[in-house]
């Protein structure tokens, strides 16, 4: 699962390229003060859909985020995640995928076992404090109230980016088949897990049905949890 991770940060700079839509009016005040936050360099230097996901971690490590989201279940939250997502990117569906998986990542770092050593590589440069808010906060049960699978969120979300990026169903499954065999090989704790691969699997349909310009006649076409399938 961890070795997703690399797959999606690999391909990062291709977002960059992009086309932009139609800007998104009345912003949420919340977004623009997690913004804010965000330094001014990354804001300068980061592609498209990277920024946004650092502006999306920010809010999910604050208060804000909190109560912004009570009272909704996990899969509205989840909803919300991509809805922020949209919002920030000015509604361009690859970007939006690519800043709601990157702001959902829930590992530090991977540990590659290499011959006679470890090699950590990090994910993140938050904080401790501030990465273990933001994850704690993630919403975790969308699948089942009864397990815990805040990791489904960057499984999901990432296949769905990488739909919207390479169109080719075949070569989604592969990156992710890839990852989980490699992740049991070379990943210190990883595991070959089904689940992972069903969430990849809802995410690539997800990705399958999001137009080019994620808005028809002024409203969100489709929402993710409407693509969540029994995960065994």
């Amino acid at each position: 699962m961890k070795v997703f991770l690399l797959v999606t940060l690999f391909f990062t700079p291709l977002a960059a390229f992009g086309q932009s839509a139609e800007s998104i009016p009345n912003e949420d005040s919340l977004l623009r003060d997690a913004r804010s936050s965000v330094p001014i360099l990354l804001r300068i230097l980061l592609p498209p859909g990277l920024r946004e996901g650092y502006t999306l971690r920010e809010y999910f490590a604050s208060d804000a985020y909190v109560q912004a989201s009570l009272g909704e279940s996990d899969q509205e939250r989840m909803d919300a995640i991509y809805y922020d997502a949209v919002e920030l990117t000015h509604q361009h569906s690859s970007t939006t995928l690519l800043a709601a998986a990157f702001s959902v990542f829930e590992h530090k770092s991977i540990q590659l076992q290499m011959p006679g050593f470890i090699l950590p590589i990090p994910l993140t440069s938050e904080s401790n404090e501030h990465f273990d808010l933001r994850v704690s906060h993630l919403p975790a049960h969308i699948y089942s109230p009864k397990i815990g699978d805040v990791d489904k969120l960057q499984h999901f979300f990432s296949s769905a980016w990488l739909k919207k990026l390479f169109g080719m169903d075949w070569l989604v499954e592969f990156a992710g088949n890839f990852v989980e065999v490699g992740e049991q090989a070379f990943v210190v704790g990883g595991a070959d897990d089904p689940r992972d691969k069903h969430a990849n699997a809802d995410g690539l349909n997800f990705g399958r049905n999001i137009s080019r310009h994620i808005r028809r006649h002024g409203e969100l076409d489709i929402a993710p949890s409407e693509f969540l399938t029994p995960n065994p």
